[in-house]
């Protein structure tokens, strides 16, 4: 990797990642070069990019270079070469007098962008919103990939509505791009600013975002977002039982009446409404009497099935059966009740202000 090839070091085109099998099938990683004048002195849209150093083992008289089938070169016989990479798709045959020497297949290959794709800051503008009231620790990886947190927003002024959104901007592509086209196979993309690349895409699926830049800068970008997670109300993921629901020897309706929910911000809620007194209540535990509150977890609005919920650090699996929690509030001081999915806790609900009904003498 310390070898040099035309006026840079090989580490300086490629990741330690890259491999070549007999085949000519080429996986890894093509770093970003900018400012690389020796490629191509006179045309400077060719003096940056991704670039795939490699040498020919072979000897020969004339070499002939075909790209997807046409012949694009043909010179003198020299082992050393590199290429320069607009698309994956690209193939490039060698032929050492006449005969093919190897076709070199870069589809498996990981192109780094030039032009950086990032999450503005929490404060920026988007709409009558912020970035935080939108989204939450989300992050885009050199190759592509988004994490964090989409939150659910009500109220934006926005075609779309109400729903979940993921907010970027490609903070470079004023400088390095004529065009910039996103493509959100899920649904539809909303440019907000020409001046600063700013994209609002309504999450309806975790289907790719294409992102194809052409100017001085010419790459394709593919967001997989497919390991964000779409944050829903937490009055449609937690919801009281209904009152003419079993519930052991009970109905819910003898547990509790006017139970409300409310969101008070993404993720968060609080709980209002009576909790009964109630006594032989035949629940399994051995405690048959006290304040109990029935609710119901909706699996199909997580991200994944690998679900506890309770209070601090108690915290149980549903019943695969219903999903259904009875909580016992009694001399409870801990008011928080937490929804964990996947070892982080996603939802929270208050139940400070529901009203414990006192036992009766």
């Amino acid at each position: 990797m310390s070898e040099t090839r035309f006026g840079r070091k090989v580490s300086d085109f490629i990741e330690n990642d890259v491999k070549v099998n007999s085949a000519g099938k080429v996986t890894g990683t093509l770093k970003y070069v900018t400012g690389y004048t020796k490629f191509d002195e006179t045309t400077p849209e060719h003096q940056e990019g991704n670039y795939f150093p490699f040498k020919l083992n072979k000897v020969g008289t004339e070499i002939e270079v075909k790209k997807n089938g046409t012949t694009v070169r043909k010179v003198a016989y020299d082992p050393n070469w590199i290429i320069r990479l607009e698309n994956t798709t690209d193939k490039f045959e060698f032929l050492l007098d006449g005969e093919s020497l190897i076709t070199l297949d870069f589809s498996d290959v990981k192109l780094l962008s030039g032009v950086e794709v990032k999450a503005p800051s929490a404060t920026v503008a988007v709409e009558n919103k912020t970035v935080q009231d939108i989204q939450s620790g989300i992050k885009i990886s050199d190759d592509n990939k988004v994490t964090g947190k989409s939150l659910y927003v009500k109220g934006i002024n926005n075609a779309g509505g109400d729903g979940n959104y993921l907010v970027f901007t490609l903070p470079q592509a004023k400088d390095k791009a004529n065009t910039v086209t996103c493509t959100y196979e899920g649904g539809d993309t909303t440019q907000l600013s020409p001046d600063d690349y700013q994209y609002l895409i309504k999450l309806k699926e975790k289907k790719p975002v294409t992102i194809k830049i052409t100017g001085k800068v010419n790459t394709t970008r593919k967001l997989d977002i497919s390991e964000v997670i779409l944050m829903q109300p937490i009055n449609e993921v937690i919801t009281a039982r209904d009152g003419e629901a079993s519930t052991y020897n009970k109905q819910v309706k003898d547990l509790q009446e006017n139970i409300d929910i409310t969101e008070t911000s993404s993720g968060k809620g609080e709980a209002t409404g009576t909790i009964k007194w109630v006594t032989d209540y035949q629940n399994g535990t051995g405690i048959t009497e006290g304040n109990w509150f029935a609710i119901h977890i909706d699996k199909t609005k997580l991200p994944s099935e690998n679900v506890k919920v309770g209070f601090g650090n108690t915290l149980v699996a549903p019943d695969p059966n219903d999903w259904n929690y009875n909580f016992r509030l009694n001399d409870r001081e801990d008011k928080l009740l937490k929804v964990e999915v996947d070892g982080k806790i996603l939802y929270q609900l208050d139940l400070s202000n529901l009203t414990l009904s006192p036992k009766q003498d």
